[in-house]
């Protein structure tokens, strides 16, 4: 799965979900966890709902990590950035 290019991914997901009416990223994590779930969802979600998740994984629990904000937004292009903030919503 991590060697396929994003686009392959994206287009196994979207068939994923035509064949089996279920989406391929809730699948991933009701049947993983940890490090995998991670790397598993990662690697067939767009790039937006990473920088969605990883903002969210940033801002749960006590404090913020503030190193890992600062990477996936100020890292970001102005198009990247209204794409995760529609996702985030």
């Amino acid at each position: 799965v991590c060697c396929r290019p994003r686009d392959h991914l994206q287009t196994l997901r979207v068939e994923y979900q035509k064949a089996h009416k279920e989406d391929l990223v809730k699948l991933i994590q009701k049947e993983t966890s940890g490090a995998l779930e991670l790397l598993l969802t990662s690697a067939v979600s767009t790039d937006a709902e990473n920088r969605a998740r990883f903002i969210h994984m940033a801002e749960k629990g006590n404090g913020t990590d503030e190193e890992a904000l600062i990477d996936c937004i100020c890292t970001a292009s102005p198009a990247q950035i209204e794409a995760t903030r529609q996702t985030f919503n």
